[in-house]
């Protein structure tokens, strides 16, 4: 007995160790959410032990009974002996009540539900300053920040005192999300001293109480963290956004609608006729020929063979006939949204079905440094692996005649949507507006205008962009509507497959336009939630609805032929207002 216990413990002793400890969660950068977005998920592990940690995290949604939902989310993690780090995930986040596990760091952690919240309004604190933050104002701490804007959906308006300090792809980022249109409130520090920025973000080192970078806002308080409180910026007009639930009428997940629009673009089309003869043809041969095949054979073990052999080959028959189609062929067909953080780069968001004929595991990559991905279901398991941020990727399995919905945002470059004022008369009203298109803007399929409240159709007119003097201004609440969103799901109407025309598709997407414009200002009361931003009068939101470029597109790594269209929603500023800067050297 004392051998096995010396071998027991001998073994114990020489094992690795891989009992990371998690320390800390935080969720978003408030510990809470914004649903229907990806989200920063921050987790601290700790390396207790004197050996190092080297292996893969792997975080996934389950149903709480053992069962996953989705495809699990995988990242690489190195944790030296008595030693801490963060490690981030990007997960998406439909809604309340989700469940999480982090596997591969010793014992599974369960994650604590998300809480939901809107875009937080947070304090940029330094970690390695105990007295750096500010009492009574929510503080993140700068070296959590992401590397990637597209993280940043969950991020309203930042609090600053010092210079962070960060790499050039957290500069990058901050600025990406800045031109994308975030706002920077930047205090004085105990000295009375405003920061001084350095490198990329020396663009906020004006003088300017108020200026852009961008289609962001920067102002310049005289407050002191010690002096910061949501009341206090609340005294100088700026207020938070807010998560409201709305009068929900059926738009739980846009995700769920636009995958139903794409996947029914790339349906088969059975040919009934020779699936019924099929039927005729095995009902024939297995019940009358059968008996008279066994009749004429007396071995009664010639007739079971005989029967299980027309059986497998019906069998496998009606199985190929039914799964697909006739003439089908591998598609992929895209919805996008994007806003520029760039004269020519974007902050894309996408929906996207493929179609395949072949089955197979399929690597699904974007041309963007970091890419976020995720299949946002939340009724069943997907075998694949999400590998999201920088070098981001999804290998899926994909059967034969078989389709893969998911979500991806990336930061890319597309065609180059630069609108300069011609003309702009009006205060609450539109009264006139004509914009001048630089080079390279897209041949539009539709535009529109939205300023306090009304949305404006526009058009083109001898090279200007101008609103139209055929249709009258429709108020937000009719123009995004629940008619305008929704007729039967999101206006689907069952019929559409692979034969389906090109005008057809082209309605298909238009139908999906105004729930996308809903999306990009933040939803309205007949989704579950909707944000409720703070009124911002100093610009006209302008949406295009084009041709998806190519710098949008799958990279062709087995996949077919990409239809897709992207809605761009741009900011057009107010002209003559002082400090205008794109933010870029």
């Amino acid at each position: 007995m004392k051998r096995f216990l010396v071998i027991f413990l001998f073994v114990l002793a020489t094992s690795p160790a891989y009992a990371l400890e998690a320390r800390e969660v935080v969720w978003g950068y408030d510990g809470k959410v914004v649903p229907g977005r990806f989200n920063i998920l921050s987790v601290l592990l700790a390396n207790p032990t004197e050996r190092s940690h080297e292996g893969m995290l792997v975080l996934y949604r389950t149903d709480g009974m053992g069962g996953r939902r989705g495809a699990n989310l995988v990242r690489p993690c190195f944790v030296s002996p008595y030693s801490s780090r963060w490690v981030q995930f990007y997960p998406y986040v439909g809604g309340e009540g989700e469940r999480w596990v982090l596997k591969g760091a010793g014992k599974d952690v369960e994650i604590p539900e998300p809480r939901l919240g809107a875009p937080a309004r947070v304090f940029l604190s330094d970690p390695d300053n105990p007295f750096g933050a500010a009492a009574g104002f929510k503080a993140f701490a700068e070296n959590l920040f992401p590397s990637t804007v597209t993280a940043t959906d969950g991020l309203h308006s930042v609090v600053v005192d010092h210079a962070p300090r960060w790499e050039a792809p957290r500069r990058e980022a901050f600025l990406d999300w800045l031109r994308r249109g975030g706002i920077v409130h930047v205090l004085r520090d105990d000295r009375g001293n405003y920061p001084e920025f350095s490198a990329d973000l020396s663009a906020l080192n004006s003088p300017l109480e108020d200026f852009r970078v961008g289609a962001g806002r920067v102002f310049r308080h005289r407050l002191t963290r010690r002096e910061l409180s949501d009341k206090a910026l609340a005294r100088e007009g700026f207020m938070p956004a807010q998560l409201l639930e709305g009068d929900y009428s059926g738009i739980d997940k846009l995700e769920n609608g636009f995958f139903q629009y794409l996947g029914s673009m790339t349906r088969p089309e059975h040919n009934w006729a020779v699936i019924y003869l099929i039927v005729v043809a095995y009902l024939v041969i297995i019940v009358p020929l059968n008996y008279l095949f066994g009749r004429k054979r007396r071995k009664y073990w010639l007739t079971i063979i005989f029967f299980l052999l027309v059986v497998l080959c019906f069998g496998f028959t009606l199985h190929i006939t039914g799964r697909r189609g006739f003439g089908e062929t591998a598609l992929v067909h895209t919805i996008s949204y994007a806003r520029p953080v760039g004269e020519d780069t974007y902050d894309v968001a996408q929906w996207t079905s493929a179609f395949v004929t072949g089955g197979a595991y399929y690597q699904v990559g974007h041309e963007s440094v970091h890419n976020l991905y995720s299949t946002c279901h939340d009724y069943e398991a997907v075998k694949g692996v999400i590998q999201n941020g920088m070098g981001g990727g999804f290998r899926v399995d994909m059967p034969m005649y078989s389709s893969r919905a998911f979500h991806h945002r990336g930061r890319m470059k597309g065609d180059a949507i630069k609108l300069e004022v011609v003309t702009w008369k009006g205060e609450g009203e539109l009264q006139e507006l004509s914009l001048r298109p630089g080079p390279g803007f897209p041949q539009d399929m539709g535009m529109w205008a939205l300023y306090e409240g009304e949305f404006y159709s526009l058009a083109m007119e001898k090279g200007l962009i101008r609103i139209s003097s055929y249709l009258r201004p429709e108020a937000q609440s009719e123009f995004l509507s629940e008619h305008q969103l929704m007729t039967g799901e999101y206006g689907y109407d069952g019929y559409y497959g692979l034969e389906m025309s090109l005008d057809d598709k082209m309605r298909a997407f238009e139908k999906m336009v105004r729930p996308l414009v809903a999306r990009g200002i933040g939803g309205t009361d007949a989704f579950r939630y909707y944000v409720d931003l703070p009124a911002r009068d100093d610009r006209v939101q302008i949406f295009i609805f084009a041709r998806m470029p190519e710098g949008f597109e799958l990279k062709k790594t087995g996949f077919g032929t990409e239809t897709g269209y992207v809605l761009y929603h741009v900011d057009v500023l107010r002209p003559g207002s002082e400090g205008d800067t794109d933010g870029r050297k």
